[in-house]
């Protein structure tokens, strides 16, 4: 997945306190709300924790089985380095969830 920008936005609900989270934006998907384990991961692959390097980078986005989400094993996306011998397929928008 090609990296196009990243934004900030506040995904707050209604009537609560600003809640900004960082948005990445990808040419072949929908975007992703980055949490903290998938930004490290992401700053990882590219070799930067800067966001305002990762733009036109690639990086590979899969669906790790073993993501948890209050105390529950729910699955979830992860990111990781694009292999230079890549098998990585797209990531598909029909995510169940």
């Amino acid at each position: 997945m090609t990296i196009t920008h990243l934004t900030q936005e506040d995904l707050a609900m209604q009537g609560q306190p600003p809640d900004m989270k960082w948005i990445v934006h990808f040419k072949e998907c929908k975007p992703l709300v980055l949490n903290s384990t998938n930004g490290q991961l992401i700053a990882q692959a590219l070799t930067s924790p800067e966001t305002d390097d990762w733009a036109g980078k690639e990086i590979a986005l899969y669906n790790d089985p073993n993501v948890s989400f209050g105390g529950k094993l729910t699955g979830g996306v992860r990111a990781r380095a694009v292999q230079a011998d890549s098998t990585d397929k797209p990531f598909e928008d029909d995510i169940p969830f």
